[in-house]
């Protein structure tokens, strides 16, 4: 058999189990158990991955999982000081500012409102705005944050481009939209950028958004959000501050969330769907 990891011990016992049944996997641990061992398993996860950074730096996994974070910060990260980068070559020029939101724009092929519609009927998540990303979704969130004002790139699986060119041409927050370059996207690279954002914004509706909200949670990042609806015109619960900002978004469910209900929704709990 293959030679195995350094990091895997000797008396490792190794089982080989398929993909799809993974997926359909239903733990019989408490909500807090899966959450602990969930976020063991991450956090272990990360640290393996850090250490085969440092071990192999120039390495294909490596570059494509750091590719996007090079175009935009540059391969030091030094920051927005230099705003312009080589990647493989290629020469990016982006001003992007040291703070970063990520947004998760996910299409699902053209099925993605059936999708949402069932995560509607579950938790009461807007049936249509975390495809749609209306700039008021984005900005009701990041204001708070004080993130407003700083850049928000995008992760796309490129099905649908009409949503990232809306926010592009918002007079608010258009000058603040960065996608990642798609030479330079992947799905291990975009979910390395989206891990180590200053704020997550991700669909209810995607595994991958799942995931990434996972691995930040256990790795004790704050801000990710998936769970958002549309508060009623007359809900106590919107400020008058909310109201003259256009901002009628709420934000509800917490990180425990994440750990207990996507597996009941009945679709295949994979990060590799998107």
């Amino acid at each position: 058999r293959d030679e195995m990891p350094s990091y895997v011990s000797k008396n490792a016992s190794i089982e080989v189990v398929k993909s799809s049944s993974m997926f359909w996997y239903k733990s019989e641990l408490s909500l807090h158990g899966r959450k602990q061992h969930r976020q063991y398993l991450l956090q272990h996860l990360y640290q393996i991955t850090a250490d085969e950074m440092k071990k192999h730096p120039d390495s294909t996994r490596v570059v494509n999982m750091c590719s996007p974070l090079w175009a935009f910060f540059g391969k030091d990260i030094k920051g927005p000081e230099n705003n312009e980068k080589m990647v493989n070559g290629t020469r990016y020029i982006m001003n992007i500012t040291e703070k970063y939101s990520v947004v998760h724009s996910r299409f699902f092929e053209g099925n993605g409102y059936k999708s949402l519609e069932k995560m509607h009927k579950k938790f009461g998540v807007d049936p249509k705005a975390s495809i749609d990303l209306p700039p008021d979704y984005i900005t009701s969130i990041l204001t708070p944050l004080g993130m407003q004002n700083k850049s928000i790139i995008i992760i796309a699986d490129g099905k649908n481009t009409e949503p990232v060119n809306r926010l592009k041409s918002d007079p608010g927050i258009g000058h603040l939209i960065h996608l990642v370059p798609p030479d330079v996207s992947s799905m291990i690279g975009d979910m390395m950028i989206g891990i180590l954002g200053d704020v997550f914004i991700g669909n209810p509706a995607s595994t991958f958004s799942w995931f990434i909200a996972q691995s930040r949670n256990a790795l004790g990042l704050d801000h990710s959000y998936l769970f958002l609806k549309r508060q009623k015109e007359n809900s106590t619960n919107r400020s008058d501050d909310n109201s003259k900002r256009g901002r009628y978004w709420e934000i509800f469910c917490n990180d425990d969330c994440l750990y207990d209900e996507y597996p009941r929704t009945g679709r295949n709990a994979s990060a590799s769907d998107g």
